[in-house]
């Protein structure tokens, strides 16, 4: 990719429940000097950026959104990943890769987004049974 400032996205129109919790990662190799602040007010950045709105009518609003930013010390091939949470209840859930005010080419593979079934937490039973433990050595039974 060659830009200025190059957003591609992706975005799905599905009901996002407060408290849910999507991983996401790509990969990404770049040419783009590090990033850095120009002093004008301009980042050259390169991420991922998971967002969360909520649609009424035409209007789309952004109400959250997590970045996951790649480093930009080497050319070869690089891994982020990140979790975004969904601070309220959202209809749409949409995914950017960003090369902002990059210079050089650009190239993502891999995208990922998936909704974790687990959730952010997690509770004990203390109903369920234990799992059978091993025998530590020496406690055998002839």
């Amino acid at each position: 990719m060659h830009a200025h400032t190059l957003k591609n996205r992706i975005d799905s129109d599905v009901g996002v429940p407060q408290g849910d919790a999507y991983s996401f990662g790509a990969w990404m190799r770049s040419t783009a000097p590090a990033m850095n602040n120009s002093g004008n007010g301009t980042v050259n950045a390169i991420k991922i950026t998971v967002l969360f709105y909520t649609v009424s009518g035409t209007t789309k609003t952004l109400r959250n959104s997590v970045d996951a930013f790649f480093g930009a010390d080497t050319e070869d091939w690089q891994y982020v990943c990140g979790v975004a949470i969904a601070s309220g209840t959202y209809n749409t859930i949409e995914v950017a890769l960003c090369a902002n005010y990059s210079a050089g080419d650009t190239y993502f593979d891999g995208l990922q987004l998936y909704r974790e079934e687990f959730s952010q937490g997690y509770k004990y039973d203390a109903n369920r049974p234990e799992c059978p433990r091993r025998p530590k050595h020496g406690d055998e039974q002839p």
